[in-house]
């Protein structure tokens, strides 16, 4: 019996290996829970994401046949362990790129492919000579999972703007764990993510991504997803559409598999986003949100983790359409009460603590509900939005 070891598996993915045994199931992460002893053979106590050499040391002994590598927190360490071991996984050098953001861009950019134009700045003065005008978007150099992505609409935010950016960027669990990484592994990082960050022309098109599976360095593309965002200036997401409806107008598939080999990416699942035909960025893992695995085994009759570890190199061919939606709440607080879930999955728990932007550990989704339409994904993400929109969450 082959025995995995899973870093960081979100408490989505667990959930598919309550009924999905491959083999013996270690897992790995900073927050051990009772959910997850439930479940693994094995749970190993890492320490907090920012101690990317402790983790390493943590998993050294660890004695596996597989290494996966599908979440934000494995990527880095998980590349590295996987080297070390001579076993399929991202490249230290496609973790790199999907990481850092600034080389991400120049990748893209020597292969030509559409992305917002861009800058590396460190200061106010500096953004406002890139600005021919607003809004425009800031981000730290890390993949920061959304957090501390910054829209400003006007001239006159950007000071503050800028100024809070700075505050948080050195501190930033993403960053810490990024300069960790790069100079374990002897990356040179293109720039200082402590002092400096992007700013980006803000694209104003409809939100798309693109998931898939990258098997060696063939990809296997699930179809083009539609988002549905909260209102600015907040960058987090309230629904998911799959498929799109229509065809793929913008051409994704393919600006898919050219972003994917611009940064060298295999042995990964990703997921690409877009503002229409404008690549935005790409993670070289599978989707992490609540409900994405039921989501795509939906339209493709399979999680996307146990293709992976399988091996199923067939090419996808979506079917029906389907949505999931999600109940939000952005103003922190505590949560004193839980409605009847009524078709719904109820994502926080009775007494526990809700952070507002731009907390780290914001994450804004109270429940979701899933919904499919014989002909139609905005058709299925009215039911699921209706579904949701009826639970009373009671928050103080």
């Amino acid at each position: 019996m082959d025995t995995y070891l899973l870093l960081y598996t979100e408490p989505p993915t667990r959930e598919v290996f309550r009924k999905y045994r491959p083999g013996r199931l270690i897992f790995a992460g900073d927050v051990v829970t009772a959910a997850d002893e439930e479940v693994y053979d094995r749970c190993i106590q890492l320490p907090p994401v920012t101690d990317l050499l402790g983790t390493l040391a943590c998993l050294e002994p660890v004695a596996a046949d597989h290494v996966i590598v599908q979440t934000e927190y494995g990527l880095l360490p998980g590349s590295l362990l996987a080297a070390a071991r001579g076993l399929p996984a991202p490249t230290v050098e496609a973790a790199n790129l999907c990481t850092n953001k600034w080389l991400f861009r120049k990748a893209c950019q020597q292969q030509k492919l559409r992305q917002p134009q861009f800058a590396l700045v460190e200061s106010a003065r500096q953004v406002r000579a890139f600005a021919e005008s607003f809004p425009v978007v800031l981000k730290p150099i890390a993949s920061t999972l959304q957090r501390l992505v910054t829209k400003v609409s006007s001239a006159d935010e950007l000071e503050q703007q800028v100024a809070d950016l700075l505050v948080a960027i050195p501190g930033a669990p993403d960053v810490v764990r990024y300069r960790q990484f790069a100079r374990f592994a002897g990356l040179e990082m293109g720039c200082d993510p402590t002092r400096q960050f992007l700013v980006e022309e803000y694209v104003d098109g409809p939100p798309l991504e693109t998931d898939g599976l990258v098997f060696s360095d063939r990809v296997d593309l699930f179809g083009v997803t539609e988002q549905v965002h909260t209102p600015a200036p907040h960058f987090f997401i309230e629904g998911y559409l799959y498929p799109a409806d229509g065809p793929d107008e913008y051409g994704l598939a393919a600006a898919s598999n050219a972003a994917v080999a611009a940064i060298g990416l295999t042995n990964a699942g990703f997921s690409i986003e877009f503002r229409g035909s404008t690549i935005i960025e790409v993670n070289g893992r599978l989707g992490e949100d609540e409900g994405f695995p039921e989501l795509f085994r939906a339209g493709l009759g399979r999680y996307p983790i146990e293709r992976w570890i399988e091996g199923d190199t067939g090419r996808s061919q979506p079917a029906g359409h389907h949505a999931i939606a999600y109940k939000c709440w952005y103003q922190g607080g505590q949560v004193r009460s839980l409605p009847e879930p009524d078709g719904a999955v109820v994502l926080v728990t009775q007494g526990q603590m809700l952070h507002k932007p731009p907390h780290p550990d914001i994450w804004p989704h109270l429940a979701y509900a899933l919904a499919s339409h014989p002909t139609s994904s905005r058709a299925a993400y009215a039911a699921a939005r209706e579904r949701v929109d009826s639970l009373q969450f009671e928050i103080a």
